[in-house]
């Protein structure tokens, strides 16, 4: 095995030193355009879509270069198990990835870190590992792909949406779903590395290894279809709702004006001021508010999740950053890029080394302009030039902010998970008291089941419209008007219900009709390593599942999704036997279409050969 690791290893070697080399002058070159380690920028998308569908290329490639024939009889006859030659290849393919990966990264980072006086913490030497795990990845799934005779092996790529698109609240939950991943495609690959590559995997735990991500995969392919079979020809007849809007949904808000929409959430009211709030509308200036909750970033979380890079003050020629290794923002010169000090919990601190326990952050504060910080709870005001810190607003106890300051022309609005608080920009900008909310507004409704809020300026205070697709509870869309007055007082003037829908259930829920199973498990997946809500569900642990079977869905959903899992299970009963598979690969593809329903039956007719009496593994 470490002759045919040599071997492989050297084959490469000269392509891996270029691209290393190559990747190296990319990363200095974007350090010359902007902050290197500036978080969510447009390069951190351009890096995932060089390194990993060129690292699935290679371990395609690398692959199909032994199977040709001559090759791959020379190759799988040497004196060792299947697997040792395998091993041998893999980690040869594998050094050469974490070779282009981590070589230049480590480069860059450590040099950042000893000669250029930045920020740079654990996590950004860490993230290096998180490009590695997603490349390599990508590499087992083109290996995959070239030796397995799964005619759907490419679909394992969806494992990388799981592995990129999380946001957990601690480093284990971010890596170690990582590592499972990668475990899972190594030995998938384990099993599919043997000298008749034709033959079809009939191991029931290998089977469902695979068809797992398979369904995954496979179900949003198949959501693809509803725009050829529903929104297609509703375009062509002139039909979709997008073009006729359904006077009666939720959604025909969004085609109306401002005063309209208010006259619409406010029909069949029989407040007895109805007519004047509507009349009102149409000479309030309106804006809206995103009440959409964003998650605030945790301790040593990838840099790339970092909602702002640093604070500019103007006029201080300074930098600040905050240092998650420290728990302090770290201030620099841009004239001399040395430290000029830290800002903990307490203050302005002279230098870094003398931050006791008590000085450093609880947690990560969210840079807000030029001159706040904010944490789920409080907002403190700095002056750079007194070198001074100041508590500028408080929440109470049990209460959190879920979102940055919005700021509009007569107010700035604050969200929490309770109420929306308008502030009168004055108050925020200038002064360093304490702020006090002109306008402090009690959510109509549970704060995920509404998404924007609009506002309308009276002569008395503001009207505020809410409207969401489970304003009442899921698939219980409605709409709220609230008079917010001048003194703290609001009043509820009217809360609407639309039991039209804009679509039909089978689209609205098609994904729930074709694999509720899969669904379930998305959505528990996202609760726990994503840290977002889900419609109106906040991920609040173990919460989420019973809050997700405790759904109600249209009856149509329920027979629909039974009758496409009954008819797959039997679908793929009658094909095992037709394959001549035994008892267990018969069991184990009947239960699975049973569970995942038709993105399972389609999953076994790509796991198994179109024509009969099958070669067994």
């Amino acid at each position: 095995m470490l002759q045919i690791f040599k071997s492989e290893f050297q084959r490469y070697r000269l392509w891996a030193i270029l691209a290393t080399v190559g990747l190296l002058a990319i990363y200095v070159f974007v350090a010359k355009l902007m902050p290197f380690l500036q978080g969510n920028s447009p390069f951190k998308s351009m890096l995932y879509l060089g390194l990993l569908p060129l690292s699935a290329l290679f371990g395609f490639v690398q692959m199909m270069l032994h199977r040709r024939t001559n090759h791959w009889t020379y190759l799988i006859h040497r004196p060792l198990a299947p697997r040792n030659i395998y091993f041998g290849l893999a980690l040869a393919g594998a050094a050469v990835v974490s070779m282009v990966v981590l070589v230049p990264w480590f480069i860059m980072v450590g040099g950042m870190d000893a000669f250029s006086g930045s920020v740079v913490d654990t996590r950004h030497y860490g993230y290096g590992f998180f490009l590695l795990f997603c490349s390599l990845a990508a590499y087992f799934v083109g290996t995959l792909a070239a030796i397995s005779a799964n005619k759907g092996a490419i679909l394992l790529a969806i494992f990388l949406n799981w592995m990129m698109t999380t946001e957990p609240e601690s480093t284990f939950l971010q890596f170690f779903p990582m590592l499972v991943i990668l475990g899972i495609l190594v030995t998938l690959n384990v099993v599919s590395f043997k000298p008749d590559l034709s033959t079809h995997e009939r191991r029931p735990w290998a089977i469902t290894l695979t068809v797992f991500p398979m369904t995954y995969a496979l179900l949003f392919g198949l959501s693809l279809f509803t725009t050829v079979y529903y929104h297609v020809p509703k375009f062509i007849m002139g039909t979709h709702p997008d073009l006729n809007p359904v006077e009666g949904t939720v959604s025909y808000m969004w085609e109306l004006g401002p005063a309209e929409q208010v006259a619409y959430a406010l029909e069949g009211s029989s407040h007895p001021k109805t007519d004047y709030y509507i009349k009102q509308a149409e000479l309030a200036d309106m804006a809206y508010l995103d009440s959409r909750e964003w998650s605030y970033p945790t301790e040593d979380q990838l840099h790339t999740l970092d909602i702002q890079h640093a604070l500019a003050p103007t006029g201080t020629n300074s930098i600040w950053k905050f240092a998650h290794d420290e728990m302090l923002m770290i201030g620099m010169s841009e004239a001399t890029r040395k430290p000029i000090g830290a800002i903990g919990v307490n203050g302005f601190i002279d230098d870094a080394s003398l931050a006791t326990a008590a000085d450093r952050f609880q947690a990560v504060p969210v840079m807000v302009g030029k001159k706040f910080l904010m944490t789920n709870n409080r907002m403190y005001q700095l002056d750079f030039a007194e070198r001074s810190m100041d508590i500028k607003h408080e929440l109470p106890a049990g209460e959190r902010y879920v979102a940055k300051p919005q700021i509009r022309d007569d107010y700035v609005a604050i969200l929490t998970d309770k109420r929306t608080l308008l502030f009168d920009p004055k108050v925020l900008r200038d002064g360093f008291d304490r702020a006090v909310p002109e306008y402090s507004i009690d959510h109509p409704a549970s704060l995920s089941s509404f998404h924007f809020v609009d506002t309308y300026r009276l002569v008395d205070g503001y009207l505020m419209l809410y409207r969401g697709n489970h304003f009442f509870g899921f698939n219980k869309p409605g709409s709220a008007v609230v008079h917010a007055k001048l003194g703290g007082a609001a009043e509820t003037i009217h809360e609407r219900h639309y039991e039209l829908k804009r679509h039909p259930s089978w689209i609205q829920y098609h994904f729930e009709m074709m694999s509720p199973a899969m669904v379930l498990i998305d959505h528990l997946y996202r609760s726990k390593l994503m840290n977002s809500r889900i419609d109106n569900i906040r991920p609040d642990g173990d919460l989420v599942l019973n809050a997700l079977l405790g759904r109600q869905h249209p009856p149509l959903i329920y027979w629909m999704a039974g009758i496409l899992m009954t008819v797959s299970a039997a679908a793929a009963l009658i094909m095992s036997r037709k394959h001549g598979l035994g008892r267990a690969q018969t069991a184990t593809w009947v239960a699975l279409c049973a569970i995942f329903s038709l993105p399972a039956l389609i999953s076994f007719f790509l796991m198994n050969p179109w024509r009969t009496n099958p070669k067994q593994a």
